[in-house]
């Protein structure tokens, strides 16, 4: 990935030091957190547990005569595994491009924006490897299985 030069943050004719164009998506549009939230774990991998789905939708209940004993009914539970996976990226700016840039060009800032936007593109990337997991009360009403699945994917970060 390109990274800006000297040349590039010093610029020959007068610099309009109101007015930058940039271009960012919004945190709103991305609907990855939404859709599979973050998963906090104390370990890289490990198991977790899974009500089949088939448990939940079936019409289980039946007629009874008064006195009769209830139908028992159960569900069905599995185990699947787990694995984190970590993604990094680092957007390096030599000092004497910093010391050369000019305002409004402010590289930190441009920086850490442009990293932000990779961590989000990156959790919103299809991927085969990407389950709905929940924990720290999430509830969803939906489980998401893709094609040709894989263990499901959880993210490290901090506590609930």
């Amino acid at each position: 990935m390109p990274t800006p030069t000297i040349n590039d943050a010093q610029a020959v004719d007068p610099v309009l030091t109101n007015m930058l164009i940039g271009y960012m998506q919004s945190e709103m549009r991305f609907v990855a957190s939404r859709v599979f939230p973050t998963v906090v774990v104390d370990k890289d991998s490990g198991t977790f547990f899974i009500v089949e789905k088939g448990s939940f939708m079936a019409d289980s209940l039946v007629p009874r005569a008064p006195g009769d004993q209830f139908e028992g009914i159960g569900y069905t539970l599995s185990t699947d595994t787990y694995k984190t996976l970590q993604y990094a990226a680092e957007q390096r700016i030599a000092d004497e491009v910093r010391a050369n840039s000019q305002v409004p060009l402010d590289l930190e800032t441009i920086a850490v924006n442009r990293l932000g936007q990779a961590s989000l593109i990156r959790k919103s990337a299809p991927s085969p490897a990407t389950s709905l997991l929940t924990l720290c009360g999430a509830q969803p009403t939906t489980t998401v299985q893709p094609i040709g699945t894989t263990p499901p994917v959880a993210t490290r970060l901090g506590t609930c």
